[in-house]
């Protein structure tokens, strides 16, 4: 390593950056994991996970919520829908042609940061994101 450093700086939405510095030739974050919902905090999440991932040259890993008992439909069929918003949200970021395709998987956990931090040990994750609620409890 030459002990030469960058600074990154990446727009989450419009109230939002962030900026951090790393170690040229340093991989900071292999492999990320994000939660992901069709609302507003899911799709902030995976702009920060996909900008990280892009930088880095990171392995996306999505997590979605699905629930048997409860859905309409199968769990193909959700991974389907699930997987076009991603491939919208993505190309709308990041253009066509990014050849690196985040693995997409689905938990019924009944508490979504159990299973995100179940399916970020299962991958051996080295960051985990989620997006917050805008909604006050």
């Amino acid at each position: 390593m030459n002990g030469q450093t960058a600074t990154h700086t990446v727009t989450i939405n419009a109230s939002t950056t962030m900026t951090w510095s790393e170690q040229k030739g340093a991989l900071v974050f292999e492999k990320i994991v994000v939660g992901y919902a069709s609302d507003q905090a899911g799709r902030d999440a995976l702009a920060l996970a996909h900008e990280l991932a892009t930088i880095v040259q990171g392995r996306l890993t999505i997590v979605f919520p699905y629930h048997p008992v409860l859905a309409r439909g199968s769990s193909d069929e959700a991974q389907e829908q699930v997987h076009a918003e991603v491939e919208t949200l993505l190309t709308a970021m990041n253009g066509p042609g990014d050849s690196r395709q985040p693995i997409l998987h689905w938990s019924s956990s009944s508490w979504p940061i159990r299973a995100l931090h179940e399916l970020a040990a299962y991958e051996h994750a080295d960051l985990l994101v989620f997006g917050t609620a805008r909604e006050s409890l």
